[in-house]
């Protein structure tokens, strides 16, 4: 006698990590088997948990920017899950300027150490926050005390001493670049050896002196490569041709912008008759003989003034002088 048709048998299996159930039909002989574990689907992973993007770095191109001066802000990050990231930047004061991981922070008026900060997300949840510190400060250019040299004739393929004398106002490092219209030098930094040409004449040696912000000076020395003496000269004599402003400060000079000054030239000792030529890097200068007349642009900057002097048999000498051209009377 057959008294049971079909019978179901529940059996729950405990394990560590999984809940089975298993079901038997005996008309059919049919066996199903239920798991809460995940199954991995055909062609992909099961998904994890999420991880949080990292920050590698943010940085700014320039620890220190002028009052509402602009600089560039970067930040650099990673996600373990290969998410793509989304970057929100805020700052307290200033303006962001841009979107994503690279952007320009505009600095505001006033001098303070300000605080940029970025906020990275995956979109899933996971989010990190880096921050970068930038210092707002008015920069003073470096200032030139004294351009000089072992001698200011020397003869052809010979070498002479050149020495940069400069301060900067804000105690930044500063950095010299040389240039000359001839010959070679040798060293770096503020001393170096200039060889002269082959060929005599005048020649300029200029250096520029640079403090990393922006701030930036130059100045002229001028130097004789002669087969035999030129012209001695004096150092170029300043002042004002009215009741403009006008201070010595070393061996240069400060005038206000838009004064005119009166600059001469002396030769000591030579064989004339002489000629003069004068030039100056800014500014409108006009001539006669050894006396010019110069009228100071009406911006902020440095000038070199320069006169050429050549003798009866054609040797010349050169001399310069360096203006500053103020544009506050608190300067005087």
């Amino acid at each position: 006698m057959r008294y049971l048709h079909q019978m179901t048998l529940p059996l729950l299996l405990v394990a560590p990590v999984a809940l089975f159930g298993v079901s038997v039909g005996c008309a059919d002989a049919e066996l199903s088997v239920y798991s809460d574990v995940p199954v991995e689907e055909e062609g992909g992973e099961a998904e994890g948990p999420n991880g949080a993007p990292q920050i590698v770095a943010v940085n700014a191109t320039n620890g220190r920017v002028e009052p509402n001066g602009k600089c560039e802000l970067q930040c650099e990050a990673v996600d373990p899950d290969g998410d793509g990231l989304a970057f929100t930047w805020f700052a307290s004061q200033g303006d962001v300027l841009g979107s994503g991981p690279k952007v320009v922070w505009r600095a505001p008026e006033r001098e303070a150490l300000y605080r940029v900060s970025v906020l990275v997300e995956d979109g899933r949840g996971g989010a990190s926050e880096g921050s970068v510190y930038v210092q707002v400060k008015a920069n003073t250019v470096p200032v030139i005390h004294e351009l000089s040299s072992d001698a200011d004739r020397v003869l052809f393929e010979k070498s002479i001493f050149i020495r940069c004398d400069s301060t900067d106002p804000d105690t930044d490092e500063v950095s010299h670049e040389w240039e000359a219209t001839g010959g070679e030098f040798f060293g770096h930094g503020a001393n170096v050896i200039w060889v002269a040409p082959a060929q005599p004449g005048s020649y300029l040696i200029t250096v520029r002196v640079s403090d990393g912000y922006g701030g930036e000076v130059q100045k002229t020395l001028p130097i004789v490569v002669t087969y035999r003496e030129p012209p001695q000269l004096a150092r170029p004599e300043v002042e004002a041709a009215s009741q403009g402003l006008l201070k010595q400060v070393g061996d240069a000079w400060m005038v206000m912008k838009g004064n005119t000054c009166i600059v001469t030239c002396e030769v000591l000792n030579g064989h004339g008759p002489f000629t003069y030529e004068w030039t100056a890097s800014q500014g409108h200068i006009a001539s006669e003989g050894n006396e010019a007349r110069w009228k100071a642009p009406d911006e902020r900057m440095s000038v070199d003034i320069t006169v050429r002097v050549t003798d009866a048999y054609g040797a010349t000498s050169m001399a310069s002088v360096l203006l500053y051209v103020a544009t506050c009377t608190c300067d005087f």
